[in-house]
């Protein structure tokens, strides 16, 4: 019964120091990094391209508004030109 217990474990340690087990484990952590690599530059690139997108909506906004400000203190500027001229302030 000893040989056996013997022999299994003889086995068993063979099978961890054997190039199969070996090339199976680097392949393994290869693939992990290569996977980890590629999820964080999609998230990279996910950021950068929302962030851009925001910053790019934002200016549009920001345009827009002067715009309409601009539009605003033109008609102010003319109502008070009117008020002058009609009340002759």
């Amino acid at each position: 019964m000893e040989n056996n217990k013997a022999v299994k474990k003889t086995g068993s340690a063979k099978l961890m120091h054997s190039i199969g087990f070996k090339v199976g484990i680097i392949i393994s952590v290869l693939l992990l990094l290569i996977l980890g690599i590629k999820a964080t530059s999609d998230i990279i690139y996910s950021y950068t391209t929302t962030t851009k997108s925001n910053e790019e909506n934002k200016l549009e906004e920001t345009r827009r508004l002067a715009r309409v400000l601009k539009y605003d203190l033109r008609l102010l500027i003319r109502q008070v030109a009117i008020c002058r001229l009609y009340y002759r302030v």
